[in-house]
This record gives C-alpha cells, structure tokens and sequence, in this order.
C-alpha cells in the first residue's frame, strides 16, 4: 500500500476516485460505476476496482456521495431512462387485467413517470425470446427490471444478475435479490381480528394447495398465529383446495367443523362457496385478502398501487447507488380494511 501522507504532515490524505482511477489506469467514470456495482462494468473489472479501493482505503465522503447521486438524477431524463416490466403470462393481455396485479402496475407506473422515468413492458416468452430480450434491453439502455406475480418460469439461462431486479411475489425470489410484497401475516391477522370484533367465533380458513415453498403461505402462517390465541374448541383446520377437489368435500367439511364465518387468500373463493351451494352470507360469513375479480365483498386490500410504488422506488435506489449488494431487501407492503357485504355485523 502506498503511503497516503504529505511528506510536510502526519494527516493523511483522502484516497480519491481519480486516485485509483490513476492506479489502473482506467477512467474515473469506470471506477464510480465499478463502485456503485453498475451492472453495465463487467465482473472481472468491478471485483479489480473495489479490491483496490479497499486496498487503498478508500472512502467515500458521504455528502460528495449524496452530491453525485442528485446530480446523476437532475441529469436524467424520461427519454434516456427506462425500468422494464417483465410480464412472463401465457396470456399478457390478462396480467394488468388482474384486479391485484393490474394495481401493482398503476402504482409503478406512476412513481416511475414522477420519478423520471418511462416503465415499458416486454413479454418475455411469448412475443420475445430471451435473446430479443436482452438485446432490446441493451439497446434501451435498461439496467432495472420488475418482475410481476405469476406466469411461466423465468428463464435461467437468462443472467439476471447484470441487472437490477426487484420482485413483486414470493413465487419470484430464485430470480431476484430483493422483494417487495404483501405483507400476508399481517394481513391476515387484520381480518381476523376485525372478524372477532364483529362476533364470529368460528372462524375457517381456505386457501390452495401449499407449495413446495412456504413463502408464498405466509397467509397460512398467519391464520395460526391467529388461531393460537382461540380456545382449542374455536380453532378450525385450513381447508387446502387443490386439482380435483369436488364441492362436495368443502361442504362436507362446512358441515363438519360448522364455521360461522370464512377467511381465505383467494380471489374466487365466493365462487367455490357458491358452487359447493353455501349461502353467504346467510349461512358463513366471507371475508378475503385478495381482490376478487369484481372488487366486492368484505376484507383486506393488498394496497396494489403501494406495492408498485415502492418496487419503482427501491429499484431507484439500486439504480443510483444507495442499496449494497450483498444486502437482501424483503419489503413487506400492509394492506387496509374494506367493507363489504359478506361480513355483516
């Protein structure tokens, strides 16, 4: 390591971009996005810089940092700077359609244009192959990247890692580093109590069939935790639907355990309920923390255009430098109370 002293005096002098930039021989541009872990620097360069600014103590100065970092986002221009929106459904057209996911949309779509920014979707695997993908995304110039609930298998061929991703859905974190989604177990927990408030002490579960994956039951998870504040007598198993499964057997557990009210995670759970001839809210009430398809009925509302918000959000920070790395975001959005018929008092 050099020595960082004036020869004159014993204070040491600050080790500067342009000092290692000089000690490369590489541009101070290159070291700055090599520092910020930019992804358009390749690997081998970015892994060469930051070893040598850690070799030669380098620090940043926090308000010089703050100072870049409002100037790279003055500079910025919703012609030059794009965010992709990766829609990977069999069928797009349904995906911004969807009365959970079309929310999630709006609320990115809006902070990226107050932010600067144009959010463009590609269909990956339906109008685009992985190579177009990527060759439109250099040409755009995009380096960060939402990735939507649902649809077909990303890619793994496909590297993601030169990219900054933020995922909407548990489903998707093999795929990303950071996560923005509902926040279920509280969800969940908000229902519930609002539905002991109004009187129903038996309370039951439906959801689908659990995944090979616990994260996306979080719902599950917290429907127990719920439950383990109940007299064993109110506690009411989760009734898992799955392929195959005939109304019949939801009636017959209907009958069996006699809830007087149901909770579930699924859009078309009223569906189900009809189907298997259980009047709502007559006979159980209904309450959901998820949008059904015509927005009716009592529950709780993922607060979609908060979780697009915030994916938009902290992909900026990525972006510009403000979140490291090596540091694995789990942003966890609460939802609110909706009224609605299904849950009268």
């Amino acid at each position: 390591m050099e020595d960082s002293t004036h020869p004159h005096s014993q204070e040491p002098v600050r080790v500067s971009q342009r000092t290692i930039a000089l000690k490369l021989g590489i541009s101070v541009g290159t070291v700055s996005m090599a520092l910020r872990n930019h992804p358009r620097i390749q690997p081998s360069t970015r892994e060469q810089v930051q070893r040598m600014a850690k070799e030669m103590g380098y620090q940043a100065v926090p308000a010089l940092q703050s100072l870049a970092n409002y100037s790279r986002t003055k500079r910025k221009s919703s012609k030059f700077t794009r965010l992709g929106w990766v829609n990977t459904w069999q069928q797009p057209d349904q995906l911004l359609k969807h009365p959970e996911y079309g929310a999630y949309w709006e609320g990115a779509h809006k902070a990226a244009s107050a932010m600067g920014y144009q959010l463009i979707e590609f269909q990956l695997g339906t109008k685009l192959t992985c190579a177009e993908f990527r060759s439109q995304l250099r040409r755009q110039g995009i380096s960060g990247l939402l990735l939507p609930p649902d649809g077909m298998p990303l890619p793994e061929d496909f590297p993601w890692k030169q990219y900054h991703t933020v995922c909407l859905s548990h489903r998707r974190e093999s795929s990303s580093n950071h996560l923005v989604a509902p926040d279920r177990i509280e969800n969940v927990g908000l229902a519930f109590g609002t539905m002991r408030k109004r009187g129903y002490q038996r309370i039951g579960f439906i959801t689908d069939e659990l995944p090979v994956t616990i994260d996306d039951k979080l719902s599950a998870i917290g429907f127990f935790n719920a439950q383990s504040e109940l007299p064993e007598k109110d506690r009411l198993p989760v009734f898992t639907t799955r392929e195959g499964t005939s109304n019949g057997e939801l009636a017959d557990w209907i009958k069996l355990h006699q809830p007087d009210a149901i909770l579930s995670d699924l859009p078309d759970v009223a569906r189900l309920l009809e189907q298997a001839r259980i009047k709502v809210p007559h006979q159980v009430g209904l309450a959901s923390t998820a949008l059904a398809a015509n927005g009716a009925g009592a529950g709780v509302d993922p607060n979609g255009n908060e979780i697009g918000r915030a994916g938009i959000e902290l992909l900026k920070g990525m972006i510009d430098g403000f979140v490291q790395p090596e540091i694995r975001l789990r942003i966890s959005i609460k939802g609110y109370w909706r009224e609605g018929d299904t849950l009268p008092e």
